[in-house]
């Protein structure tokens, strides 16, 4: 997140605990991934004391589907219907994103709370996440 436009970074931790928040209100189950806490660094501050008991769990590979402990999480809330957000609209999120589909999940990429170090990158990938979710 360091490396994202402050004003952006800024903007997108805020949507994203405005949506943990609700996800706790409503009892939605919340997963979160890091990647590659050791190069990348650990999940933003203000995030991580919203999660609580939540552990993060750590993924290298750019899809959050490529990480077992993940798609078992994911499978055990019974969920066909996933929030997704995140960093590297580009990259992450869009693989993440493709993979859920592929799997028949219902995938909901929040705008305001996924974010790539250039605008274009952001959306590009948005554009990629709705037609991959036609």
């Amino acid at each position: 997140m360091k490396k994202m436009d402050q004003g952006v970074a800024a903007n997108v931790t805020r949507n994203i605990r405005t949506l943990l928040t609700f996800a706790q209100n409503m009892a939605i189950p919340v997963l979160i991934t890091e990647q590659y806490p050791k190069g990348l660094g650990p999940t933003v501050s203000e995030i991580k004391m919203e999660l609580g008991s939540i552990l993060p769990i750590e993924k290298v590979s750019f899809s959050c589907c490529g990480v077992e402990m993940f798609n078992e999480t994911l499978n055990q809330t019974g969920r066909k219907q996933v929030i997704l957000t995140g960093i590297e609209t580009h990259v992450c999120v869009l693989q993440t994103a493709d993979d859920l589909i592929q799997s028949g999940r219902e995938v909901h990429g929040v705008a305001d709370a996924i974010c790539s170090r250039r605008k274009l990158d952001w959306e590009i990938g948005l554009r990629w996440m709705e037609k991959r979710g036609r």
